[in-house]
């Protein structure tokens, strides 16, 4: 190879590792209410909801892997309990609750904890895509209570590197499947008149 075209294939070479690299991304969360409910257990009853962010880092999201640098924080400026509380809400409407302001005096209330949230993406091609979160909810009839789990764990495999708006649709998905084990009839009749039974 002539000794010109040496450097000229060193910077496109360097180039294209560059170009593969994974850099940090700002996220933009948005997730949907899942839409499956229909039974009108609420009947029109106000429910006091809070959504509380349990994590530690409550910024960060998750990783961006790199081959053989370090992984690129993949990060939002959201505050992520006001984003789950929006689709938690719609939830509750969908059961016929009237979702309210958070009151400890409050008759029926609901609370959603966010205990943690990751997604990673991987650096091989094709990446490996993987979203796990975890959401725990305790509801207040009177004095009665009712604890409830739920935790999606979602894998998915592209051949490109994802976008910001790529991977907040990962994410959101990820937290409307969560929200669905979470919401179940159990948990709306409870809310209704403190029963779980059917």
């Amino acid at each position: 190879m002539p000794r010109v075209w040496k450097p000229i294939v060193a910077l496109i070479a360097a180039a294209v590792l560059a170009g593969c690299a994974q850099t940090p991304q700002t996220i933009r969360l948005a997730p949907d209410a899942p839409n499956e409910m229909a039974v009108n257990y609420g009947q029109g009853r106000d429910v006091a909801l809070r959504v509380v962010d349990n994590r530690l880092d409550k910024s960060q999201l998750g990783e961006l892997r790199n081959r053989n640098e370090e992984p690129a924080p993949l990060r939002t400026k959201q505050d992520l309990s006001y984003v789950v509380k929006l689709a938690a809400g719609q939830v509750l409407k969908a059961y016929g609750f009237n979702p309210t302001p958070w009151s400890e005096d409050a008759e029926r209330r609901l609370t959603i904890s966010i205990d943690s949230l990751h997604h990673t993406v991987g650096a091989a091609i094709p990446r490996d895509v993987n979203t796990t979160v975890k959401l725990s909810s305790t509801a207040v009839y009177g004095n009665k209570s009712l604890k409830l789990q739920a935790e999606q764990n979602s894998s998915d495999e592209i051949t490109h590197r994802p976008s910001p708006d790529e991977n907040a649709q990962f994410i959101d998905k990820a937290i409307t499947q969560a929200l669905g084990r979470l919401y179940s009839d159990d948990l709306a009749r409870f809310l209704a008149n403190g029963e779980t039974g059917g």
